[in-house]
């Protein structure tokens, strides 16, 4: 439970730190992304350069998320959604849900005359207990979770001259979705810690990313890049194994030089972003 509920987090923070469900989903045009101005990447360095770039990103936009408490992505989000939501009054050892209704609409200034601006929803029904992450009861079986659902509906975003050494995010350009449902059972251990192999129940997981950055490094290197995808995955999870779950989800990186011209391109696995 821990892990499926820990893709959830992560996955709605990488849609936050970029970000209807919106019907079909399209790679963003490199085009409408303004020019890095510096010198492309030659093509062995692009993705490698790229992933380091998003591996910046998001711990900045967790520590933003989470006002500067937490770095780490699950916790960003985990210390987020606990400030959005409320206690359950009624108290049980089984596991207590709390509605989560929030409108996202910023126009944030940055460091350096950096701008950040999204609107959007994030919804759902969230287990508080687990939210909490100490509330679980020991060496108890957890087998009337009725129904998680979590979605974020990030209708548009973007953000410009945003610096993050040895990066600035030029332009970027967001407009993602995710939208989770499962009805999870698990098993406590005695010191309250979630059994792995006991998690099971259906799941279903739509992702739907259509990002897209310029990106100007310190040594005067340039690039845009583009995250995309449009994948849903659903399943019957059985002892606590998710990878083939997990890897129905595919998520491309693209690299292109200031011309729009592309350079190198990557597909992953969720399991392997995860990773």
């Amino acid at each position: 439970m821990k892990r499926v509920f820990g893709l959830a987090l992560c996955v709605v923070l990488i849609a936050m730190a970029s970000c209807s469900l919106i019907s079909g989903s399209k790679e963003v045009d490199p085009s409408s992304l303004k020019d890095s101005g510096g010198t492309p990447p030659a093509q062995a360095d692009a993705i490698p350069l790229a992933e380091d770039f998003i591996g910046q990103l998001m711990p900045s936009m967790a520590s933003r998320i989470s006002g500067g408490k937490a770095s780490d992505l699950k916790e960003a989000l985990r210390l987020y959604l606990l400030s959005k939501t409320l206690e359950p009054k009624a108290d049980s050892s089984l596991m207590r849900h709390s509605t989560l209704k929030v409108t996202i609409d910023t126009d944030t200034p940055m460091q350096d005359e950096g701008t950040l601006k999204l609107k959007g929803s994030v919804e759902g029904k969230i287990p508080y207990d687990l939210l909490r992450e100490d509330s679980l009861e020991p060496s108890t079986a957890y087998t009337d979770i009725t129904h998680i659902l979590l979605t974020l509906d990030l209708n548009s975003g973007e953000m410009t001259n945003i610096e993050l050494s040895p990066y600035t995010t030029v332009h970027g350009i967001l407009k993602d979705s995710i939208k989770l449902t499962a009805e999870p059972s698990f098993t406590t251990d005695a010191s309250a810690e979630i059994v792995s192999d006991s998690v099971s129940g259906p799941v279903n997981l739509t992702l739907k990313m259509s990002d897209g950055f310029s990106v100007l490094c310190d040594d005067g290197t340039g690039f845009k890049c583009t995250i995309f995808s449009d994948s849903k995955a659903e399943t019957t999870i059985t002892d606590g194994d998710m990878a083939a779950f997990l890897q129905q989800i595919e998520i491309t990186l693209k690299v292109y030089d200031d011309a729009n011209n592309p350079i190198d391109e990557k597909t992953y696995t969720l399991d392997q972003m995860m990773t």
